[in-house]
């Protein structure tokens, strides 16, 4: 069961896009004694040029060409079997994972430098150099796990490869492994013929140091900055929860002492009713004209004090309970804008159809929606329509405004998020007595420096529901 997990963990590997690019990447390392030629490179030349000119400085420029030559040739092997090791190593948790991920790039690189000699005839030694770029391979899957960008991490892998070869061309070395290949001796021997060997040494070890330093001291800060951007990242997300905890604790505080303020409403609603029901008795006694006005009086109190009864049931019970018409709607959703009727155009189709909504909330949410496509800078009044449509209630409100941008528009449902200084509170409001209470819908297409339209779905009630109120 053990082995059968480990193979299935082995082939999950090429599975993955870090994986195809690795061997695309061994694809090109395998086929680079073919792209690239000794010859173009005009290594043999140069060292000619150098001994027949007795020229020491062109022999070093010389060693750069070669090391470039060599560095060129091995960096599509080299990352190509980092990109596979690193495919094992994100490919899950485990420790087995983690070794197929080292050890993968261990097999595959002097696999492919046996395959390219015996193929091509090519002289690819895996000396003291090769094993020091494959310690450098595993060196930078640790970085790796700290510097998720691809770019950052060719960077670091071409430039450790091409410090691990300057050695080659160290003639003290040379008995250490180093520079075993056929050009890299010429360069030695010729640097012996004219007595620069000194020089080489020193040009060679200081170029590989120099290199060395070079790349830990870029991947230290690649890794310092990685982690900078993470532990911003993690204060940003952290201040964004306390405000977000802030905003909704000021929301339900805000929603409670609302809550009681117009439950308190209730005692004084009680006088006024009876207060005008005993005006009504006393006004019945008087049969005079200033007797029957009283009564008339006392009963459009009384009848007020009703609709503000209703009204307060209404806010203190989110749940939708009363039937009223799509005409109906409007206009008391157009009664609750006096001064902003100028900004705002109605339409409506279908005015008889019926629907089941908490008026007072319903409205207040629809108000919020349309006033806050007013204050997004529209150049024209802001249309609103709505109509029936297979048993369904459509409010579309549409506005000529800037529109909203991709990172706004994730957080304009957020209580107490507000780009125009208010309290943030409107849209989050309206999409909850939306979607919560009524059970609808609603839907934000916009465009930038366009406008936006937002799109309210409700159900639309039967007449059956209304009782005696027939469509």
């Amino acid at each position: 069961m053990q082995l059968k997990n480990r193979l299935i963990a082995f082939l999950q590997v090429w599975r993955s896009p870090s994986a195809a690019w690795g061997a695309a990447c061994l694809g090109l390392g395998f086929l680079m004694p073919l792209l690239i030629d000794q010859q173009d490179f005009g290594v043999l030349t140069a060292i000619k040029a150098a001994i027949f000119g007795e020229d020491g400085g062109r022999l070093l420029l010389t060693a750069l060409r070669l090391v470039m030559l060599n560095t060129i040739r091995i960096v599509p092997v080299y990352y190509g079997a980092f990109l596979i090791g690193e495919a094992a190593l994100q490919s899950g948790a485990g420790p087995w994972r983690r070794r197929i991920g080292y050890i993968l790039p261990i097999g595959l690189i002097p696999v492919f430098y046996r395959m390219i000699q015996n193929i091509y005839a090519v002289e690819y030694d895996f000396g003291v150099p090769a094993l020091l770029a494959l310690c450098s391979l595993l060196v930078l899957h640790q970085i790796s796990l700290h510097q998720h960008s691809a770019r950052n991490r060719s960077i670091l892998l071409m430039i450790m490869l091409h410090a691990v070869q300057w050695p080659d061309m160290a003639p003290s070395l040379t008995d250490y492994g180093f520079g075993r290949g056929e050009l890299s001796r010429s360069i030695k021997i010729a640097a012996d013929f004219l007595q620069v060997n000194d020089v080489l040494n020193i040009w060679s070890l200081l170029m590989a140091f120099f290199l060395i330093a070079l790349t830990l001291l870029i991947g230290k800060f690649m890794v310092d900055a990685t982690q900078h951007m993470a532990l911003l990242e993690e204060t940003r997300q952290r201040e964004v929860a306390v405000e977000r905890a802030l905003r909704e604790q000021l929301a339900a505080r805000t929603t409670r002492e609302t809550q009681s303020l117009v439950h308190d409403l209730k005692t004084p609603l009680t006088a006024i009713e009876g207060l005008a029901g005993l005006i009504q008795m006393m006004a019945h006694e008087q049969a005079t004209d200033s007797g029957r006005a009283i009564k008339k009086h006392a009963e459009a109190i009384e009848h007020a004090a009703e609709r503000m009864r209703a009204m307060v049931s209404e806010m203190l019970n989110p749940q939708p309970a009363q039937i009223i018409s799509l005409g109906e709607l409007v206009e008391y959703v157009r009664a609750q804008m006096p001064g902003q009727r100028n900004y705002v155009k109605f339409y409506v189709e279908n005015p008889h159809a019926l629907l089941r909504v908490n008026r007072i909330r319903l409205a207040r949410a629809l108000v919020n929606i349309i006033s806050n496509a007013i204050e997004s800078g529209t150049r024209q009044p802001v249309a609103v329509r709505a109509w029936a449509e297979n048993g369904t209630i459509q409010v579309m409100v549409a506005d000529s405004g800037s529109g909203i941008s991709s990172e706004t528009l994730d957080r304009i449902w957020q209580a107490g998020y507000s780009t125009k200084g208010g309290s943030g509170l409107g849209l989050p409001f309206a999409r909850t007595v939306i979607e919560v209470d009524h059970h609808g819908s609603i839907q934000v297409d916009t465009v930038p420096e366009t406008g936006t339209t937002i799109t309210v779905t409700l159900q639309q009630a039967s007449p059956a529901d209304a009782g005696c109120k027939a469509e």
